[in-house]
């Protein structure tokens, strides 16, 4: 008798979660206040950080309003910057990796696109081909920091802006050449 009535418990308690959905429920509702809890975390993050990037657009506005950022040159830059930050040897490798980075990326958005439309994919090759755009630009924003690096320009008394750089004969094939007989040093091999 006690094992048919242990058995019929068992058999009650399938029964419940089969058909009575409690327990979907209650995980259910064990998710919903996870997920709330979660939110609200998530809700005081953001909020600390626009109160952190409010601070720092003031603290730049000052600044600017100051004269002390906006003015400085190239070399007061350098001279400026904090311990622990990258010389400038590091920041054109830097640079040069971000630029082969995007092309190599670029390249083989391309090369998958040519071969989807060989094999007659003509709607694949969208999304392939929007990627190519998003990056030339960030080809371009690399190479626009090494010709700044290169040629010590960073304000706008040095001309060392981005339409300054765009009126460099050239600038469109450099920012697709990915530099690659370059040494660490910039020479060429």
């Amino acid at each position: 008798m006690d094992m048919k009535q242990k058995a019929k418990s068992v058999g009650v308690e399938v029964a419940k979660r089969l058909f009575l959905p409690t327990y979907a429920f209650r995980k259910n509702v064990q998710s919903i206040k996870a997920a709330k809890q979660q939110h609200d975390e998530n809700i005081v993050y953001i909020k600390d950080l626009i109160a952190r990037a409010r601070q720092q657009k003031a603290r730049a506005e000052q600044q600017h309003d100051g004269g002390t950022v906006r003015d400085l040159g190239f070399e007061e830059m350098m001279r400026s910057r904090s311990i622990g930050a990258p010389s400038i040897a590091e920041l054109e490798r830097r640079f040069r990796f971000q630029k082969r980075l995007a092309i190599g990326t670029g390249a083989a958005f391309l090369l998958m696109a040519v071969y989807a439309i060989s094999r007659g994919n003509v709607l694949g090759i969208f999304t392939l081909v929007a990627g190519l755009p998003v990056m030339f630009m960030a080809s371009l924003d690399a190479q626009f920091r090494l010709w700044q690096v290169r040629n010590r320009r960073l304000s706008r008394a040095e001309h060392g802006g981005l339409s300054d750089f765009m009126k460099e004969p050239g600038w469109f094939v450099s920012v697709l050449d990915p530099e690659l007989g370059k040494h660490q040093k910039g020479e060429q091999a």
